[in-house]
């Protein structure tokens, strides 16, 4: 989000979407200097939609890079969050790693974010056939096998987004 993103007619529109959304994805962004990963703007983002959102709202937190305070709190407050881990799991700080090995199986989701993430072992972008490295890496992180975390997501991903196949 834009600094100054806090401003009183952002945050009116911003609730009234988040009222009107069927489901929510939230790219977690970077914060202030010293937040990197954005913590305390994810922490308001959540003292925000508790006022606004029904605990119930499917909630897809997208490209996560936080801590475990936030994915907790996250999960705690709207149980229908998924949290989706790229392959840049290596990158993680070791709060962030931690997270990752702390969310639910049944609330996981990997994700290319194709084109946007490469790496030095994919080339410069990213694509959707790149979802068997974040399965490997993710796995890798959690002390789980590829294959049980592509099974978990999957699901995850079916019923996240209600899709039937």
């Amino acid at each position: 989000m834009q600094s100054g993103w806090g401003k009183h007619s952002y945050l009116k529109e911003f609730s009234v979407s988040l009222k009107n959304a069927m489901f929510w994805s939230y790219t977690v962004g970077g914060g202030a200097d010293g937040d990197i990963h954005g913590k305390e703007e994810q922490m308001s983002l959540l003292s925000i939609m508790l006022g606004v959102v029904s605990p119930e709202q499917r909630i897809h937190l997208h490209c996560f890079q936080g801590d475990m305070e936030v994915s907790c709190s996250f999960l705690n407050s709207f149980p229908n969050t998924y949290v989706g881990y790229t392959h840049n799991v290596d990158d993680l700080t070791e709060d962030a790693a931690v997270a990752l090995r702390l969310v639910p199986s049944d609330r996981l989701l990997i994700e290319t974010d194709a084109p946007y993430f490469g790496g030095p072992t994919i080339g410069n972008t990213s694509s959707p056939m790149m979802v068997g490295v974040a399965a490997k890496r993710v796995g890798r992180v959690r002390c789980e096998s590829t294959k049980s975390v592509l099974r978990d997501t999957a699901a995850n991903t079916r019923a996240l987004y209600r899709l039937n196949w």
